[in-house]
């Protein structure tokens, strides 16, 4: 299964926009392996990818930020494993 959820992909013209989520799950803390659904926050993410039919390829993914529900646990926050070390392009915002 994927990390990801595609919500919309548009046409563009010389550009086509891909639009993604991470996927509304617990996952493990990469500190302490506990499972959380704790979201800390969201920012995003966007990758520019080869040409598709000679068109720019622009995918912006909205990633969940979790936060570990043990107390003392090294890491208090952190992303998907999955997405942690994703190519980013210019232009990533908080949000």
């Amino acid at each position: 299964m994927s990390a990801l959820v595609i919500e919309d992909v548009e046409d563009a013209g010389e550009v086509i926009a891909v639009r993604a989520r991470t996927r509304d799950e617990a996952v493990a803390c990469p500190g302490c392996g506990a499972q959380t659904a704790r979201v800390h926050g969201y920012y995003e993410r966007m990758a520019a990818d080869v040409p598709v039919d000679g068109r720019r390829v622009v995918v912006r993914v909205r990633v969940r930020r979790m936060r570990c529900p043990v107390l003392g646990c090294q890491v208090q926050t952190s992303v998907s494993r999955s997405l942690a070390s994703w190519s980013v392009t210019s232009g990533a915002s908080r949000g």
